[in-house]
């Protein structure tokens, strides 16, 4: 009986602790009115015409929105805000003197932690951790700030269990500072990139890497987050990929492409990231695949098509990147199977089709693709 009665005593010890705090219905004497006369808050009291003591804050549409306490008009200790969408909590914040200073936590609208940290004097201060809003709340990124800016080491998780790596580097001042390395998602730690920041902008050589096996990609010289100079690609094997060159983030010059056999792929000329005049593209026997040229990065003009073994396919007109106009195809021989117009990509008015020596053997007539008509 006399535990019993100690914890009774307890537990009213608590309760008198926390009427005080969060305020009871029936003492919220004071209302104030909105439109269509909703009560759009209602607390303990007033102070020297200003809200004092424990208060509560609705929407229009009386959904409660915040709570806490007031100090003459001031926000003092803790406060809660609530999406009025849901009813759960977004924000655990404290105050002192209507200014954030203290223990933070926000939520998502689903109930979920956002992120933790403490406030001192309205600015963010200390260590924080940051959320993802997934199913399983995963840790985002834990890192410190020191006047309200991240300073220090900072690194950022996968939404994936077991705080997988994603990028991990300095922060000066709010900017990434310094080297920096971002890694893939598969838990072993295999690097993605990694490369110098100045104040918050790509500056210096950065290298990108395959994932499986994680080799090198690329590597390429970046100042002030544009990529320049020359620029060389590999396949995982380590075999040159691409070659190029970066003027101000784009690639200008010659390019060229090859097969992980060492074989041309492709090569054409790029003018500030844009394709432009002659490309060629091969098969990976050596053998020409097609030809043509390019105008602001799209197709223009007669462009030529091969076979494997090098005779003429078909040729085709293109004009803004869309096949339009004269369209002629091959026999193995040279000679001509069929030909006609083309308007948007489609077969339009008469196409002769030719047998192997050249003679007519009849005529098809196109509208908008369709075929309408054989003479």
């Amino acid at each position: 009986m006399q535990n019993m009665s100690k914890y009774k005593w307890l537990v009213m010890a608590v309760i008198v602790f926390l009427i005080p705090l969060y305020g009871s219905s029936q003492n919220l004497k004071e209302k104030e009115m909105g439109a269509e006369n909703t009560v759009i808050a209602e607390g303990e009291s007033y102070m020297d015409g200003q809200r004092h003591g424990y208060w509560i804050l609705y929407t229009n549409d009386q959904k409660k929105e915040y709570e806490g306490t007031y100090t003459k008009g001031l926000k003092t200790g803790n406060w809660k805000h609530y999406d009025p969408a849901t009813g759960n909590m977004i924000e655990d914040v404290n105050y002192k003197n209507d200014t954030t200073h203290g223990p933070y936590k926000s939520f998502y609208a689903s109930g979920k932690k956002a992120e933790e940290g403490k406030f001192i004097n309205g600015l963010q201060e200390g260590d924080w951790k940051l959320y993802h809003d997934g199913a399983e709340n995963n840790l985002q990124a834990e890192g410190s700030f020191a006047g309200g800016k991240k300073n220090g080491l900072w690194t950022f998780y996968h939404d994936v269990k077991g705080k997988v790596v994603k990028e991990r580097g300095n922060f000066k001042e709010d900017a990434r500072d310094g080297d920096w390395k971002l890694y893939f998602s598969n838990g072993k730690s295999s690097i993605q990139a990694e490369g110098p920041y100045t104040l918050g902008h790509k500056n210096g050589v950065w290298v990108f890497y395959h994932e499986e096996p994680n080799t090198v990609m690329y590597r390429v010289n970046i100042i002030a987050d544009m990529e320049e100079d020359t620029f060389t690609s590999y396949y995982p094997s380590g075999r040159v990929r691409e070659k190029g060159f970066f003027v101000h983030g784009g690639l200008h010059g010659l390019y060229e492409e090859f097969y992980e056999s060492g074989k041309m792929k492709q090569e054409g000329a790029y003018i500030y990231g844009i394709k432009n005049d002659e490309w060629k593209f091969y098969y990976e026997t050596g053998i020409l695949k097609m030809r043509g040229s390019y105008y602001d990065s799209k197709a223009n003009g007669i462009w030529a098509y091969y076979h494997e073994n090098g005779s003429l396919d078909y040729e085709v007109e293109y004009k803004n990147g869309r096949i339009n106009g004269n369209y002629t195809e091959y026999f193995f021989n040279g000679k001509i199977r069929t030909k006609g117009k083309m308007v948007d990509g489609k077969k339009d008015g008469e196409w002769p089709v030719y047998d192997v020596t050249g003679n007519i053997n009849s005529i098809e007539v196109y509208s908008n693709g369709v075929l309408t008509e054989t003479k």
